[in-house]
Parts: C-alpha cells; structure tokens; sequence
C-alpha cells in the first residue's frame, strides 16, 4: 500500500513538473506560479497587518476586529450634510451622435499613444 502510494505521488509530482514546463515554455506565468503552489502547499496570506491609531501594529485578530469596527462606524455613520447642491433642472440629450464605423490602425496608435 505505502509503495502504491509513494508511485501515485510520484506520479502526481512528475505530471505537474510536466505541466509546469509546458506553462514556462509558453510564457503563461500565472499557470506557472499555480502549479508550483500546488507542489509546494503554499497558501496567499490574506493577513494584511493592521495599524493601530496611534501607529502600532495590531498582532492579534481581535484586535484587528475591533479596529476594523471602529474605522467603518467612523466611516459609514456620518451626519446628514446640512446643505445639498442644488443643481436644478437638467436636460438630457435623446441621444449621443455616436461613430460606428471601423477603427483603423491611426486612430488606435493615436489612442495609445
């Protein structure tokens, strides 16, 4: 069973060096850095640190809940304005004269550039 096992990883191990090469040699590094974090069990570290107010780091997931807490209540519970803009009455135009012919090559290196 053991010797089956350490065959079927093996196996595994050498189909994704395979695929890995084939990513490589195609220039598709996204496919490249996946399969090499499948090989390795390497996970994204989605911990971002946090800062405390007075410039500290936050070590522990409470403390960085709570911070995070405060900052939305801060954020998202602000007074009513006491005035608004006043913009009056606006009219919208029917329709936009619009090109719909083709692009050429001009137009495009005058984009980009």
């Amino acid at each position: 069973m053991k010797k089956s096992c350490k065959q079927d990883k093996k196996d595994w191990i050498e189909s994704k060096c395979t695929e890995a090469q084939e990513a490589a040699s195609q220039n598709d590094i996204r496919s490249l850095y996946g399969v090499v974090r499948q090989i390795t069990g390497a996970k994204d570290n989605t911990n971002v640190p946090i800062m405390a107010e007075d410039g500290h780091l936050l070590l522990t997931e409470s403390e960085q809940n709570l911070r995070l807490k405060k900052h939305f209540e801060e954020v998202l519970n602000q007074p009513e304005p006491l005035s608004t803009p006043d913009f009056g009455y606006i009219v919208m135009a029917d329709s936009l004269e619009v090109y719909e012919g083709n692009i050429n090559l001009q137009e495009v290196q005058r984009a980009v550039s």
